[in-house]
Order: C-alpha cells, then sequence, then structure tokens
C-alpha cells in the first residue's frame, strides 16, 4: 500500500508540489495525499532533493493533473469528444477539467450540491446539459436543473449559456421567475418546467419574452388558475406543443391569434368548472392534438371545446369522468381530422343515442371501441377513410338502427361483422368499393329488420342468389356500380316488400324478371348508357303489377 501510494504522489503532483523540495507543505493537498505523506514523506523529500535536470524536465512533461483528473471522472463519445458523460460517479463538484468546447453533458445522478459561478462558465457551445437526480440547492450561474430543490430564479442565470436549445428544470420547487432569468437564451427550443409551484402566469411571459424560439413549453403540475391571451404582450407565439395539464387550471380565453402554431395541448386533469372562451376556431387553427383526460367539466363545456378546435386529428379523453355524459344523447365530432378510435375513446357514454363522427380521416377502429354505447340508435361515419369492417368492430351497438358508412374505401366485409346489429333498419355504404356480393350476403344474413339499403356507387359486377330474406325491405338503391344483367332471381336476397329499386348509372345490357320477385315495387328507377340497348326480359306484365313510377334517364 506505501509503495502504491509513494508512486501515484510523484505521477500527480510534480511541480505543484515543487515546494516540498525546499522541505515545505503544499496547502492544497487532498486527504488522500495527507495519508500518504504521513508514512512516506521522507522518501518523498528524498526525491525531491536528489531529483536530476533531466528527471525534473520529464516530470514536467508528464500529462497535467487536469487531464489525468478527467480521464478519471468523464468520459467522451467515441465518435464525438464534444459528448461528455459524467454521469453515475459519486461527483459532490462539478469536474473544472471538462472540455468548454462540450455540445452535450451529462452530469446526472451524482451528489452534486449546488453550481458554483464559474462551473459551467465558458460553455459558449453548449446545447445540452442534464444534472438530474442530484441535490443541488443552490445555484449562482448556470443551469436548474430536474429533481432537485430550486426555488427562486434570478436575473441572468443562465449567462454565458446562449447556444442552449433544451432545459430541464422539472421536479423542483420554482415559485418565481425574474424578468431577466432567461435572458441571453435566445436559442431555447425546448424548456420543462413540470411538477414546480408557479402560480403567477407572469412567470411564464418573462420566459417567453426572452425565448422567442421556444416551441415545446410543459408547465404542467403547476399551480396556475389561468391561460388569458389578453396577458401576453406580444401578436403570436412560436410555441408548437404546450402542456398546462394538472394545474387547477379554471379559465382559459383566447382573443387573439397568439397561438397559431400550437399543434398540441394538454388540458388534463384541471378545475371541472373551467371556463372556456374561444372567440374564433381559427384561433386554433393549427392545433392537431388535444389532451383532455381525467377532467370533469360539465358537458357543455365539452361542446365549447369541441366547436373552438376543429382542425384536431388526435383526441384524448382517457379517464375523464364517465358521470358526466350519463345524460347526454347526441355527440358530433366532424371534421376534427381523427385518424382512429381507440377501446377507450368513447367509454362512459351510456346514454349516447345519436353519435357522427363523420368528416374525419379515420381509418382504423379497435374492436370493441363501441361496447359501451349500448344505447345507440344511430351512427355516422361518412367521409372517413375505412377499408374494411372487421369482426368486432361493431360490438355492443345492439340497438342501432341507423348506421351511415358511405363515402369511405370499404372493399370488404367480415362474415359477422353485423352480427351485433340486428335492429338495423338503415344502412348506408354508398361510394364505397365493395366488389363482391358475398360481402352484401354478409350484411343481409344479419339484419332481418333492413328496410333502406343504399349501395350506390360502388364496384359491384353482378348479383347472386344466397336464399336469404329481407322481408321488410324497402328501398334499394344500385346505382353507379358495373352491373351489365340485372336478374331480380339472381339477388343475394327475396325483396317481397320493395317499394323503390335504383338502377341507374350501369352498363346493363338485359333485364330480366320472370317471377313475382316484386309484388309490391311502385317505382323504378333506370338509365341508358350511351347508345346502349337494354334487353327487357320481363315475360308478364303483373310481376311490375304495383308500379306506379317508371323513370328512365335517357342520353342526350
Amino acid at each position: 500500500m506505501q509503495a502504491n501510494c509513494y508512486h501515484r504522489n510523484v505521477l500527480a503532483l510534480h511541480y505543484r508540489n515543487l515546494s516540498l523540495a525546499q522541505g515545505g507543505r503544499s496547502k492544497g493537498k487532498t486527504n488522500n495525499n495527507k495519508k500518504c505523506f504521513s508514512s512516506t514523506g521522507p522518501s518523498l523529500r528524498m526525491v525531491f532533493h536528489t531529483i536530476s535536470l533531466f528527471s525534473f524536465l520529464f516530470l514536467l512533461l508528464l500529462p497535467r493533473p487536469l487531464l489525468f483528473y478527467s480521464l478519471k471522472n468523464c468520459t467522451t463519445d467515441a465518435h464525438d469528444n464534444s459528448i461528455v458523460f459524467c454521469d453515475n460517479r459519486e461527483l459532490e463538484i462539478i469536474p473544472p477539467d471538462i472540455p468548454r468546447t462540450a455540445t452535450y453533458l451529462d452530469l446526472s445522478e451524482n451528489q452534486l450540491t449546488k453550481i458554483s459561478q464559474n462551473d459551467l462558465t465558458g460553455f459558449i457551445r453548449l446545447q445540452t446539459l442534464s444534472v438530474r437526480i442530484n441535490v443541488i440547492s443552490q445555484i449562482e450561474v448556470g443551469l436548474n436543473l430536474a429533481r432537485n430543490k430550486l426555488r427562486n430564479l434570478s436575473d441572468n442565470m443562465f449567462d454565458g449559456l446562449s447556444h442552449l436549445s433544451i432545459l430541464d428544470l422539472s421536479r423542483n420547487k420554482i415559485k418565481s421567475i425574474s424578468k431577466f432569468a432567461f435572458y441571453n437564451l435566445d436559442n431555447l427550443q425546448e424548456l420543462n418546467l413540470w411538477n414546480n409551484n408557479l402560480v403567477d402566469m407572469s412567470n411564464i411571459i418573462n420566459i417567453l419574452q426572452n425565448c422567442p424560439l421556444l416551441m415545446i413549453l410543459d408547465l404542467g403540475e403547476n399551480n396556475l388558475t389561468a391561460l388569458v391571451s389578453d396577458d401576453f404582450p406580444f401578436p403570436s407565439l412560436n410555441l408548437t406543443t404546450l402542456d398546462i395539464g394538472e394545474n387547477g387550471l379554471r379559465k382559459v380565453s383566447v382573443q387573439s391569434n397568439i397561438f397559431n402554431k400550437l399543434e398540441s395541448l394538454v388540458l388534463s386533469a384541471n378545475d371541472p368548472d373551467l371556463v372556456w372562451e374561444v372567440s374564433d376556431k381559427a384561433l386554433f387553427n393549427s392545433l392537431k392534438s388535444l389532451h383532455l383526460e381525467m377532467n370533469g367539466f360539465e358537458f357543455e363545456t365539452y361542446q365549447l371545446i369541441f366547436e373552438s378546435v376543429s382542425s384536431v386529428e388526435t383526441l384524448y379523453l382517457r379517464g375523464t369522468d364517465s358521470d358526466l355524459f350519463n345524460y347526454a344523447t347526441s355527440l358530433c365530432i366532424t371534421s376534427y381530422g381523427i385518424h382512429r378510435i381507440r377501446q377507450t375513446d368513447l367509454c362512459g357514454f351510456t346514454r349516447l343515442k345519436d353519435l357522427d363522427l363523420g368528416h374525419n380521416n379515420i381509418s382504423n377502429i379497435e374492436d370493441g371501441a363501441f361496447s359501451d354505447l349500448s344505447a345507440l340508435t344511430s351512427l355516422t361515419m361518412s367521409f372517413n377513410q375505412l377499408t374494411n369492417l372487421t369482426q368486432h368492430m361493431f360490438k355492443g351497438l345492439f340497438n342501432v338502427s341507423r348506421l351511415d358508412l358511405s363515402q369511405n374505401k370499404i372493399g370488404s366485409i367480415s362474415k359477422f361483422a353485423f352480427e351485433p346489429l340486428n335492429e338495423l333498419c338503415t344502412l348506408i355504404l354508398s361510394n364505397n368499393h365493395l366488389v363482391q356480393s358475398s360481402d352484401i350476403a354478409n350484411i343481409v344474413s344479419h339484419c332481418p329488420l333492413l328496410e333502406n339499403l343504399y349501395l350506390d356507387n360502388n364496384k359491384l359486377t353482378s348479383l347472386q342468389s344466397y336464399g336469404l330474406s329481407l322481408p321488410l325491405l324497402k328501398v334499394l338503391h344500385l346505382a353507379g356500380n358495373n352491373l351489365s344483367l340485372f336478374e331480380a332471381e339472381n339477388l343475394p336476397f327475396v325483396l317481397l316488400n320493395l317499394t323503390k329499386l335504383d338502377l341507374r348509372s350501369n352498363p346493363l345490357r338485359k333485364i330480366s324478371v320472370h317471377s313475382d320477385v316484386f309484388p309490391r315495387l311502385q317505382s323504378l328507377e333506370l338509365s341508358f348508357m350511351s347508345e346502349s340497348v337494354i334487353e327487357w326480359d320481363v315475360p308478364d306484365k303483373v310481376f311490375f303489377q304495383s308500379l306506379i313510377i317508371l323513370d328512365l334517364d335517357l342520353p342526350i
């Protein structure tokens, strides 16, 4: 142990402790050095007294102590020396030898208690600094960091860090931010103030006035009570993401275009009596994502919110108090650009009777997404991007009597997709991509009460008999398909009560009715394609004995 200790001191102390040659002791010795000198002091004095000039020059050429210290406490990325890792090394102070050219510095999971005035001076290229999970309670100049005990941010606190782009101050106890605390942080783009003690929105204004490029701002879990656009002394902000959830927010008032770039807004878990005042939905015209989880708003408040954020594509309602929706009987969420309906998105709407999700971009509906909607009687999902109807898509919709799926891209229907829809009376599948008559049979086999069936403007080329019956069907629209032959006997179902049949805009060459399959048909609509001839194969006029209207669309 003594030999090793002696060797370490010769290498590490060299000319720094040259005063030992005159018999003096250095004031800069560490505790470890004292321990070593207590056992090897005389030997060291002998070495320095008898050292040759050559040996002295050799010692001067050895690596400097700071570099030796750096290698002991920090490492750099193998491919980029500006990325420095000093994490999880039980450091109590910030090593003074960290390269000032660092762009990324990780000092997390140490025992740092303070940041002194010179610790971070000169890091003019620093972009990302992490000092999370330390015990910092004091900072003179530098950064306030996650999971520490900071309470106040004073003027010029971040002076000299003008290239900083990401700053994490989450999980501190910050209550006040001075007017010039963020002065010179012109390049700051992301700021995390989640889980602090901020009360006054003026603190946030002090930040925004000094950080013109700030795009992402997390204010979640503070004590802010109002977001009022008139409080902000600027025409607009650069913010694209704002999290102000879990604040007890009582008022949101936006009367100017200050949030015209905002794409994501988090309002989760706020005051149930929130007042929502947005004068024009154009004020949130860039908003794509809206989080309303864990709220207890009145239903009227939700309606006001939905009416003023028409550009939203993704809406989060998870954990919303279902009791507040129990009395809701009608819900319209149209033109929001929604892409999918998740299993939990509609939980709690147990009394909902009318749901309109039309004019969105829905392409995916998770199985069981409608399972809570047992009281629903009308569902509209027109003008979306659905391509197929899966087996459990309509699970729980036992009372739906009207279903509108028009203007989608539906090309296939699972055999059991319509199994829950025993009460269905009107089905609108207009303007889709259906080709096979077997898909129609998959509908009919589960919907005995169907009265109105709209299959116009699909891609059906033929009709095949499946021996099924639709005894109550009154209206059948087959216009705009690719049918060249219409044989009544080959329909996928028997139509004893049909009163209206629309066959317009089909390339028909022949119409064949050889039995009394339409005893109550009153209206028949046909159109003749240019220069086409339709063979009329109806041997007995009794087959159309109830016909009142024959609508022939002739080419000009």
